[in-house]
């Protein structure tokens, strides 16, 4: 009885959470303990917490990549056209003609309108740009230009005829011109070239006449100061849309330049116009564009803002005369702006490099869930004894999976944020730009949080059904079938469908002047890789047994490691896969990174000729500081050959200094560069022809031919004595003639001397214009390789690149699975060989090599699928291709340098931890829970 009736009452209790258990009952297993307790159980293991957490991140950031990646692209494409077009050539601009003097157009009794003066309606119209505009970002304020017609001046102390000039207003004009002497005050700036002509000073006057019209008007005007004349300057970008009015259309233009700008201040100019009867000024309102941090979408707000204020400045007007084409002015007027043809071409390169990127993103993340799953498998081998447990109370895969969600859902969220912030802060340092989109990042979240869902569900699938499995003593039916099922054949055999389409229909690398990158230029490496990749492993799998023969007279640590690597596992040569994978990626994007960049240098160094070429007005021979690494060549820009009248340019050498300066390949013709100057040294006979050399192109070499030179009668015989597929100074879509410079010149031959000279064009323009020489035109190699079709294809190889190493950061998270899976064992191991007397040196050298070679491997298997690769795909990749030379080929030996350190402190690290891993397991309690 006194046993009874505490039974009794255990009894009466275990039943009174009657009407709990019945709310448990109806939720079901998912308000049991386990799974309450799941989203905080993976911190008791933090081994199994840093993979899946590595894993869910770099899934994370493979997803936020390519919005990020293609905001970033766009935009540099934005920025580098507008910092390559004229800023006026990107601002809203409205240019009308109109009177300064008397009525304004379109009125009077003619047209029957009340009569307007002439100031008074620009004022008007003046008035009317200051406030359309207003609100409006990016927009700057109105600035106003006008340009009068050719006048004459004169005056001085001199009997010189007078000179022709242009007025000239413009905000900011004073400050962007040299100033030879001045006397302040009110005035007029008067070119150099008058005063000097005329023996003007500042401060005294010159008298300005207007010879067209109703007759001769005079003005007479105090000069306030000298300045240097713009056309004995070199270009600058203030004056880039007047360089029509500074400037000869042509450095090869022999007539006069344009009448100099006489320059004076908006009042000044609209009261001496006035004095003058000016009735043909030129008046071009323009509203600049401020560029920085100017995005895509926001530059096409921008264009529709632009075409509003376009209607509003140039709106039909009832009554006009010219119908359609009203100004403010009262005439014809011209509203303009390119920044829509930039937006446009910004937004193409986005949609062309949309393809390529978007499949290096997804192939990053197949990558990531690939070391989800394997996380899912590490959860199922740590979790083991907890996994038979709950298998052994009837939990099957859905309420083992569920668990496995439960648990990855905090740190899944955790990696969400870390990966998207991960992703904006790698596309702002290593993107084309830091500028992106004001929509980019959460385009990017929005495509994080969908990809991180899939990877958890992912997750769970794995391990809730390799849970299940594992709790099952009966193998599953077809498993070792489905292991090894040759999946590497139709990988290879996808990428041999990728490989043959971009054999056969070609890659068109620029499509209406924007580059395009085929998907499949990205896609076939990726496919090759992996089934090569995958071939070598199953090959590597077969001869790996054989080491356990050989190997027993070596040192302790070799033959520790050829022992692990004979019975190397499963997880093992995935290993290798990956990390062949990784590095394959990697290495080809180096090498066609490396060949574009090679083959862009060598495109920009031909058509210069040089790192600098200066074209100046006068014959200087090369000043004496550049001397050692510069040469003099003479540019014709047009001459034709008879009688088959082929255009053709010419390029007079020295063949003294040519090879100093000139940029020169083997690949550029079958003899070298010493060879083919030596044969164009010219005949003892001025009569006899000139040998000459053509490039690019052909002309006949029959007796008689010769060359006639546009601007001059000059015919010169010549003789063909050597040819070449390219050659420094060649124009892309016409044969050069190379002859010698001294020749061409005793024969009369018209051209401009050009400064070839390598290093910087800042010391170069400094000693040509110390000899005082006139520069016309500079050109670089860096101004070259910024064109917009060689870009893209450098930034998609660097996303390309990018992915390599995020595949590599992949394997290192496969690292950690591999030496966490067999981390009992080796404790184990590791403390029965101590006891026998192994060297705790020994045994990390051992781990060390195990993870050397595994890596070493896949660095060879992937280096040399990649080289294989590139090498098939790098002669499509010609963004200029009526530019020579062709593609050229070279492997990023960095790459492949940085590649091997990478491996090498892998290892290291590697067996570092191992070691300290082994020293503090308490080896009790390791085979309590292994048994």
């Amino acid at each position: 009885m006194s046993q009874g009736a505490p039974a009794r009452r255990a009894r009466s209790k275990s039943h009174r959470p009657a009407r709990d258990g019945g709310v448990r009952t109806r939720l079901g297993l998912a308000t049991a303990s386990p799974w309450l307790r799941a989203p905080f159980l993976l911190v008791r293991f933090p081994g199994l917490l840093l993979a899946i957490g590595s894993a869910l991140v770099i899934l994370s950031v493979a997803g936020a990549s390519s919005p990020l990646f293609l905001s970033s692209a766009g935009n540099a494409t934005l920025q580098d056209g507008i910092a390559a077009t004229c800023p006026w050539d990107v601002a809203l601009t409205h240019q009308a003609h109109a009177p300064v003097g008397g009525e304004a157009l379109n009125s009077g009794f003619f047209y029957n309108q009340p009569s307007v003066d002439a100031l008074a309606q620009i004022r008007s119209a003046d008035a009317l740009m200051n406030r359309v505009d207003r609100g409006i970002g990016h927009l700057g304020p109105p600035e106003l230009q006008i340009v009068g017609i050719t006048i004459q001046v004169s005056g001085g102390t001199s009997s010189a005829l007078p000179r022709q000039v242009r007025l000239y207003t413009r905000p900011g004009a004073f400050s962007h011109v040299q100033t030879i002497g001045s006397a302040g005050g009110k005035g007029v700036w008067l070119p150099a070239s008058a005063a000097t002509a005329f023996k003007v000073e500042p401060g005294d006057s010159v008298t300005l006449t207007n010879v067209l019209g109703v007759g001769p008007r005079t003005a007479k005007v105090r000069v306030a100061a000298v300045y240097r004349d713009l056309v004995t300057l070199p270009r600058a970008r203030f004056w880039c849309w007047q360089d029509h009015l500074i400037y000869p259309l042509s450095v090869f233009d022999n007539r006069p330049p344009p009448p100099p700008f006489l320059i004076a201040d908006e009042a000044t100019f609209l009261s001496l116009s006035r004095k003058l009867g000016e009735r043909d000024a030129e008046f071009t309102w323009v509203f600049p564009v401020q560029p920085r941090r100017l995005t895509v979408p926001e530059a096409q707000t921008l264009v529709a803002n632009m075409q509003a204020i376009g209607q509003k400045i140039g709106a039909r007007t009832p009554g006009t005369f010219f119908g359609g084409y009203a100004s403010p002015l009262g005439g014809p007027g011209r509203t303009s702006s390119q920044l829509s043809f930039i937006a446009d071409k910004a937004e193409a390169t986005q949609a062309a490099l949309r393809g390529p990127v978007q499949a290096i993103s997804l192939a990053a993340r197949a990558v990531a869930l690939m070391v989800v799953a394997a996380a899912g498998i590490y959860w199922v081998d740590r979790r083991r004894a907890e996994v038979h447990l709950l298998s052994a109370k009837g939990v099957g895969s859905v309420g083992l999976g569920t668990k496995v969600l439960l648990e990855a859902l905090p740190i899944a969220a955790g990696a969400a944020f870390a990966g998207w912030a991960a992703g904006v802060w790698l596309a702002k340092i290593l993107g084309p730009t830091d500028l992106l989109d004001a929509g980019a990042p959460s385009a990017a979240l929005r495509q994080v949080l969908w990809t991180t869902a899939v990877g958890v569900v992912f997750l769970s699938i794995v391990g809730g059904y390799g849970a299940h499995r594992a709790a099952e003593s009966e193998p599953v039916r077809g498993h070792r079938a489905l292991g090894a099922a040759p999946w590497e054949l139709a990988v290879l055999g996808l990428a041999g469908a990728a490989l043959y389409e971009i054999l056969t229909r070609g890659t068109q690398p620029v499509q209406n002047g924007v580059p395009k990158i085929d998907f499949l230029i990205v896609l076939f490496p990726i496919l090759f890789i992996a089934g090569g990749a995958g071939i070598a492993v199953r090959g590597l799998r077969r001869l790996l047994p054989k080491l356990r023969a050989s190997g027993r007279s070596w040192p302790s640590p070799a033959y520790l490691a050829s022992r692990r690597l004979a019975a190397a596992s499963r997880i093992a040569v995935a290993l290798v896969t990956a990390a062949a994978l990784a590095i394959g990626i990697l290495s080809y994007a180096g090498a066609l990174r490396s060949s574009l960049g090679a083959t862009t240098n060598a495109k920009a160094l031909l058509f210069t000729g040089s790192d600098v070429s200066v074209t100046v007005a006068e014959n200087i021979e090369v000043p004496r500081s550049l001397s050692p690494n510069a040469t003099a060549v003479t540019q014709i820009d047009s001459a034709y050959t008879l009688p088959d009248q082929t255009l053709v340019s010419v390029l007079g050498v020295d063949r003294a200094t040519f090879a100093r300066a000139a940029f020169w390949d083997s690949s550029f013709a079958s003899a070298s560069l010493g060879q083919i100057l030596e044969e164009l040294k010219p005949p003892q006979g001025g009569s006899a022809p000139l040998p000459v050399l053509v490039a690019g192109g052909s002309v006949p070499t029959a007796p008689g031919e010769s060359m006639f030179f546009r601007g001059g009668n000059v015919e010169i015989p010549i003789r063909v004595v050597e040819t070449a597929r390219a050659f420094p100074g060649m124009a892309p879509d016409e044969p050069l003639v190379v002859a010698d410079r001294q020749a061409l010149a005793e024969r009369k031959a018209p051209g401009l001397r050009a400064i070839w000279t390598k290093g910087d064009a800042g010391r170069a323009e400094q000693a040509i214009r110390a000899q005082g020489a006139h520069i016309l035109a500079v050109a670089t190699t860096h101004e070259i390789q910024r064109n917009p079709s060689f870009l893209p294809f450098s930034w998609v190889f660097g996303f390309l690149q990018a992915l390599g190493i995020m595949a590599g950061l992949i394997v290192l998270v496969g690292i950690l699975l591999y030496l966490e899976a067999r981390q009992r064992g080796r404790a184990i191991s590791y403390a029965l060989a101590s006891q026998m007397g192994l060297s705790r040196r020994s045994h990390r050298t051992s781990v060390a090599l195990e993870l050397g070679v595994l890596l070493a491997l896949g660095c060879v298997v992937g280096i040399g699928l990649a080289r294989i690769a590139a090498r098939i795909v790098y002669g499509r990749l010609d963004p200029l291709p009526q530019l020579p030379p062709a593609p050229l080929f070279r492997l990023p030996l960095a790459v492949f340098g940085l590649t091997a350190l990478a491996v090498l402190a892998a290892a290291w690290l590697g067996a570092w931890r191992v070691q300290h891993a082994a020293e503090r397991a308490r080896v009790s309690e390791v085979m309590r829970v292994a048994g």
